[in-house]
């Protein structure tokens, strides 16, 4: 059987442009789950003067302090997280009490620097 060369340059054409389609898919979905798999990292990296302090021999200040202090404010704290180490900040995540906004607070364990 013999295909006419202009249905074969079709075909032709069509397949490479849905293969390139396809991978340009393809590719996007792998990057966006490599930034999402590797989300807290690149945070912690852009946040760096944030959630990495300098480390002092000084008292913590209580996680109560923190969660009343915070309350006053009017948000309310959904998570903390408290890494135990000296040149680690406190991460608060919170919401305002009406629930319309959200964020996440590095607290400085020491000097209490929101």
């Amino acid at each position: 059987m013999n295909i006419p060369p202009s249905i074969k340059k079709t075909i032709y054409n069509l397949h490479l442009y849905l293969g390139l389609a396809a991978g340009l898919i393809i590719f996007l979905v792998c990057l966006t789950g490599a930034l999402y798999t590797f989300r807290t990292q690149i945070e912690n990296a852009i946040n760096y003067k944030k959630v990495y302090i300098e480390t002092r021999d000084q008292a913590f200040i209580s996680l109560d302090s923190i969660s009343s202090r915070l309350h006053q404010q009017g948000l309310h704290i959904n998570s903390i997280t408290n890494y135990n180490a000296k040149n680690r900040s406190i991460e608060v995540h919170y919401s305002s009490i009406e629930g319309a906004n959200a964020g996440m607070y590095f607290i400085d364990p020491i000097r209490e620097i929101y």
